[in-house]
C-alpha cells in the first residue's frame, strides 16, 4: 500500500514540476516575444513618422526637380546625375567652407551637361579636370579652373549669381535638397526604373513607386533590384515604407 502511495505521490510531484516548468517556459517566451515586439514597434514608429513627413515634403514638384539626381555623403554632399545616357552622367560635390558654398565638378567633358541643366556657360574643355564654383555673400561667384596634371588653379572668372545662372541656380537647388537630407537624416537617394528610393536607416527604405499599382508588379521590381524585405507598408499614394531582412552595410 505504501509503495502504491509513493508511486502516486511521485507521479503527482512529477506532474506538478512539469506544469511549473512549462508555465515558466510559456511566461518566459511570452515575455521575450512581448519585449521583441515592443522594441520592434518602438524603433518603427519614429521611422514611420519620418517617412510620412517625407511624403509631404517630396510633393510632385520636388520629385520632378530631384528626378534623375542621386545623393550620398562622403565627407561632403555628393550629387550624381542618373541617366541611361552615359555621356550625360556627372557628379557635383557640394560643401560649406565657413560662409562660402562650393560646388565642384570633375571631368571637363561633362561640363556641357551641367551648362544645359542650369542654363549657364562655364568653359567646356577636355583639358580641364576640375571646375570649382564658390559663392560668397549670396551674390558673387568665383569660378576656378584646374587643368589635368596641374594642381594649381589655372585661371579664375568672377560673376554675380544672376549673371552666371540667370534661370536655374544650382546653389539654391542643391542647398534645398541638403536641408531636407540633413533634417530627416537621409543616408542616400537613388533612382531605379523611374522609382525613387531614400535610405532612412540601416533597416528602412522609403520608395516612391507611382506607376506600380499592384502588389505583383512591386514585388517583381523589388526582386529585380535585389531588395530583400521583411515588410512593406503603403503610407501614402505611391509611397511604400520597407523594412529590410538584413541591415545595410554603410562601410
Amino acid at each position: 500500500m505504501l509503495k502504491i502511495l509513493e508511486k502516486i505521490l511521485g507521479v503527482i510531484s512529477y506532474t506538478i514540476i512539469s506544469v511549473i516548468v512549462l508555465l515558466v517556459l510559456f511566461v518566459g517566451w511570452w515575455w521575450v516575444e512581448g519585449k521583441y515586439n515592443y522594441w520592434r514597434n518602438y524603433s518603427y514608429k519614429p521611422i514611420k513618422k519620418k517617412a510620412v513627413s517625407l511624403t509631404k515634403v517630396f510633393d510632385d514638384k520636388r520629385i520632378y526637380y530631384t528626378n534623375a539626381w542621386g545623393y550620398f555623403r562622403r565627407g561632403c554632399f555628393v550629387f550624381y546625375k542618373e541617366t541611361n545616357d552615359v555621356s550625360k552622367r556627372y557628379r557635383v560635390f557640394y560643401y560649406m567652407d565657413d560662409d562660402t558654398i562650393k560646388l565642384q565638378l570633375i571631368h571637363g567633358y561633362h561640363f556641357e551637361v551641367f551648362n544645359q541643366d542650369f542654363n549657364t556657360n562655364i568653359k567646356c574643355d577636355s583639358s580641364i579636370k576640375v571646375v570649382e564654383l564658390s559663392k560668397y555673400n549670396d551674390t558673387l561667384v568665383n569660378v576656378a579652373y584646374t587643368v589635368w596634371n596641374i594642381r594649381d588653379t589655372v585661371y579664375n572668372e568672377h560673376f554675380t549669381v544672376r549673371q552666371l545662372f540667370p534661370v536655374n541656380n544650382p546653389f539654391a537647388f542643391f542647398s534645398s535638397i541638403t536641408k531636407i537630407v540633413d533634417e530627416y537624416k537621409i543616408a542616400s537617394i537613388s533612382h531605379d526604373e523611374d522609382n525613387l528610393c531614400m535610405v532612412l536607416s540601416d533597416y528602412y527604405e522609403l520608395y516612391y513607386m507611382p506607376n506600380l499599382n499592384d502588389e505583383s508588379s512591386r514585388k517583381a521590381f523589388l526582386k529585380r533590384i535585389y531588395c530583400e524585405y521583411e515588410t512593406i507598408e503603403q503610407i501614402a499614394k505611391g509611397w511604400y515604407l520597407i523594412k529590410l531582412r538584413e541591415p545595410l552595410d554603410f562601410g
